[in-house]
């Protein structure tokens, strides 16, 4: 008995994080502005490095443009030297790029953080 509702609690995350993941990107599909949200705050979780690289999709034009507007504020206000890198893949994949190494910003990526966080949790509930 215990094992099925293991199981069935498993099956409700997995669920949920589906649909989060389908409404997200659709919300992205329709509004750059959400994705450059998600960009913003990866970036101000590394404002304490010097050189920050957005690596955005090449197919993320809106994107790139709404970026350019907001990350010049935060170059200035931390001193730091952000830039945008265009390269092939998925409209949301988002990769952060700093001296530790790279972040995934991606709704895909920061789902799969969460699942993670989830099943370490799971075991403790």
């Amino acid at each position: 008995m215990e094992t099925q509702a293991e199981d069935i609690r498993g099956r409700i995350v997995e669920l949920s994080l589906d649909i989060a993941g389908k409404i997200l990107e659709k919300r992205i599909e329709e509004d750059s502005g959400e994705m450059a949200e998600l960009v913003k705050q990866a970036i101000l979780t590394e404002r304490d490095k010097k050189k920050i690289d957005v690596h955005i999709s090449a197919k993320a034009v809106e994107l790139a443009e709404k970026l350019d507007k907001e990350l010049e504020p935060l170059q200035e206000k931390y001193g730091s030297t952000i830039r945008l890198k265009k390269e092939e893949g998925p409209l949301d994949r988002v990769r952060i790029e700093t001296s530790d190494g790279y972040l995934d910003a991606s709704v895909f990526g920061q789902l799969e953080q969460l699942k993670e966080q989830l099943s370490s949790l799971e075991g403790r509930i």
